[in-house]
């Protein structure tokens, strides 16, 4: 069954000309995410909402990608809970870490002044043909010298997928730590944490879960539990009789900051809801599909797409030899269509995002085949300069 594109879609946008095509960015809220949100602001007009909203929105986000509520954390964003993750990780000084070559700057920044105050060294995983993590150059690379392993799942730059279950199986036979940014894919592409089997994955709200800002999560897996991150707070942070930090972990919640927006978890039990309720495959299934068609499109305009892999999701990016990237995304805004870019140096460590600016187009369900279409002509009259 497919998605009706108006179902969920944000009622500022319904009766508009405008076309969002920057779900990578920051998605459409749905009717019932709104809902929610102003349904616990207004109740925080009477009482204080309580915590339970929190707890609420871990048991959601658990069945989201089918794990147990004590391994999910909620976090304010998708960089803070990966972070937490990363220190957490018992490292050895002289270890090394292996790094995808799509790993956000963000990610990649902190890695650098970790592993520079261990110390420690980082090596880029090898690619593949297609441009993602080679698993057989995995699997030659990878041994009692690796401390952790880091994989994006999806490219933020091509929208290619790693093959995270091929990397999560070499990992747990060699016994390393695998954490996955699935940021971009959370709410997209299934996950499944008994299948992933990874230690630690991050997600985040605002993408394609169609969450609030604000809003992510850590899964630790039980077994990994083992160590408190960096930043500990007030929920679970405790003294014994001696004033001595106890460092029992018990659940994810060790990951967790003690002031949350309550208001926008409210929102994403409901964004993690009802993706539950539209059936992950069925999203997926129709983001792929409109995808395809943004990709058909665009190969029969003068433009060099960004391409790799056999698999890629709803991030698709493009340049022009004839027009800079942000004069283009500048010109469809004007034609009140609204894209987003691929920042020079976003992924530093893949060679072919490093050259230049790129136009990313990441649709969602809600997108329509006439939208895409009304993409494909004002690309035209751009690049033609009608």
């Amino acid at each position: 069954m497919a998605i009706d594109e108006y179902t969920g879609r944000a009622p500022a946008t319904r009766d508009t000309d405008a076309v969002h095509l920057d779900a990578a960015g920051c998605a459409l809220m749905a009717d019932q995410t709104v809902d929610a949100q102003l349904a616990s602001l207004t109740a925080e007009r009477v009482h204080a909402v309580t915590a339970e909203t929190k707890i609420k929105a871990r048991a959601s986000v658990a069945r989201l990608i089918n794990a147990d509520p004590r391994e999910i954390a909620i976090l304010p964003s998708g960089s803070l809970a990966w972070f937490q993750a990363l220190t957490s990780i018992p490292i050895r000084a002289g270890q090394t870490i292996l790094v995808s070559s799509s790993e956000f700057f963000v990610n990649y920044i902190a890695l650098l002044r970790y592993a520079k105050n261990r110390p420690l060294a980082l090596q880029r995983i090898p690619d593949d043909h297609y441009g993602r993590s080679s698993s057989e150059q995995l699997t030659k690379i990878l041994g009692s010298h690796v401390g952790l392993v880091c994989v994006t799942h999806m490219s933020n730059n091509s929208g290619s997928l790693n093959p995270i279950h091929e990397i999560a199986k070499i990992c747990r036979t060699r016994n390393v730590p695998l954490l996955v940014d699935a940021c971009q894919t959370v709410g997209q592409v299934p996950l499944d944490m008994k299948e992933i089997f990874c230690d630690y994955l991050v997600g985040t709200g605002r993408k394609f879960l169609r969450a609030p800002r604000g809003t992510a999560f850590l899964y630790a897996k039980k077994t990994s539990l083992t160590n408190w991150p960096t930043i500990i707070d007030y929920p679970t942070a405790r003294l014994d009789q001696s004033l001595a930090p106890m460092t029992r972990v018990s659940d994810a919640a060790i990951y967790e900051l003690g002031e949350q927006n309550l208001v926008a978890l409210a929102g994403l039990k409901a964004a993690a809801d009802s993706a539950m309720e539209l059936d992950s495959t069925v999203i997926w299934r129709q983001i792929n599909d409109i995808s395809l068609l943004v990709r058909d499109c665009l190969r029969s305009l003068p433009l060099i797409l960004h391409e790799h892999g056999p698999e890629s999701g709803a991030i698709v990016t493009f340049h022009s030899k004839e027009i800079d990237s942000q004069e283009i995304i500048s010109r469809l805004a004007d034609r009140h269509i609204f894209v987003g870019s691929a920042r020079r140096r976003s992924t530093p460590l893949d060679q072919c995002s490093n050259e230049r600016d790129l136009v990313r187009i990441s649709p969602h369900y809600y997108n329509t085949r006439e939208e895409i279409m009304n993409l494909h002509e004002e690309l035209g009259r751009i690049l033609y300069r009608f």
